[in-house]
């Protein structure tokens, strides 16, 4: 394997990227309700996941090889974030002004959201990547790479505990410490740090862990399970919605059973398959993806509120997605040509 940056691993971020747009917009709804599920719910929910597992992947290699700066790290993913919080928390004041909201209320609302949930919807992943960032590397300079191994099997078991308060599970609602951690208020911001952003997170240091073993596995067969692990993910997706409402089963499935084994079987196969001369393709698909996930929503809430204010109602979830994905894509194409600290933030 390239023992450079993976250019496939980067192109599908752009994939995926694309997909959590298609869940945020839920396209398709307004054509078929069960083909939205599919579409813009079961395919997109592992996109989330997979930008943590290629953080975890390049941040653990750097602890095995002594070559990462943690700080420098944390910082940039900080400084990125307060901006894109800048920008949403700026939209969001002025739509409070709008609808003559309770400054004090918006004020504390947002703190809280900026330090445990995520300042927008989509921005958990950066809350439950920094504490993430924080609880590896704690443990690294405590215990090293034991500990790291440790803290690895730790969050293998917070992913399943997870899984087992599901709807479509509930076998965790039997337990009643696992039933009161399910009803707790905090539930779902613990939920996302610890049984989300850390596993998957952590899968990254399976990949590091087993990489020799990774090597000598044949393509095909690498592709074989990837292709089992993921049909099991989809009839457990299948399953969900046949035993839970549509609200649920999409949720749930941020934290499905198979989701992991299919999760590590595609990082396998794109970490066969390098693809070095696509290099500079795929920065530019890097940083587009970048500033399509951060971007996004912003865009969805103009779109909407514009099409409110004009009582326009052609702005169906599909032709909102098609608009999103035109713009994000030739703007952040763009803003990849060019250099600078701003627009490392941006992208």
């Amino acid at each position: 394997m390239n023992k450079a940056r993976n250019s496939s691993i980067d192109i599908f971020r752009l994939f995926f990227a694309i997909g959590v747009v298609m869940g945020h917009t839920f396209f398709l709804y307004d054509v078929n309700k069960t083909l939205a599920y599919f579409v813009s719910r079961v395919i997109p929910r592992m996109s989330v996941p997979f930008f943590f597992c290629i953080t975890g992947y390049y941040f653990i290699k750097g602890l095995m090889n002594n070559k990462i700066n943690t700080k420098k790290q944390l910082t940039r993913i900080i400084e990125i974030y307060a901006f894109w919080t800048l920008i949403y928390y700026t939209f969001s004041l002025l739509l409070a002004i709008k609808n003559h909201d309770s400054m004090k209320k918006f004020v504390l609302n947002k703190i809280r959201y900026f330090i445990f949930d995520g300042s927008y919807y989509h921005f958990w992943y950066f809350t439950a990547l920094i504490y993430t960032i924080i609880i590896v590397s704690v443990v690294y300079k405590l215990f090293k790479m034991k500990g790291i191994a440790v803290l690895a099997y730790i969050s293998m078991a917070l992913y399943i505990f997870a899984f087992l308060g599901t709807k479509y599970c509930g076998l965790g609602y039997y337990i009643p410490p696992f039933k009161f951690i399910y009803n707790l208020k905090i539930y779902f911001s613990l939920r996302g740090i610890f049984c989300m952003g850390l596993p998957f997170f952590m899968t990254g240091y399976f990949l590091n862990r087993f990489s020799d073993k990774i090597e000598k596995m044949s393509n095909k067969k690498a592709l074989i399970l990837f292709i089992v692990f993921y049909g099991l993910y989809v009839e457990e997706a299948i399953f969900a919605l046949n035993t839970s409402s549509y609200h649920d089963a999409s949720e749930d499935l941020a934290v499905a059973l198979f989701m992991i084994p299919a999760l590590s079987f595609l990082f396998i196969n794109l970490l066969k398959h390098p693809m070095p001369k696509y290099y500079k393709q795929s920065v530019s698909c890097r940083k587009i993806s970048n500033f399509m996930y951060y971007i996004h929503p912003l865009l969805i809430q103009i779109i909407l509120t514009g099409a409110e204010i004009l009582s326009l109602t052609f702005f169906t979830e599909s032709v909102v997605f098609i608009i999103v994905f035109i713009i994000t894509m030739i703007v952040g194409y763009i803003l990849s040509k060019f250099e600078g600290k701003l627009i490392s933030l941006m992208v």
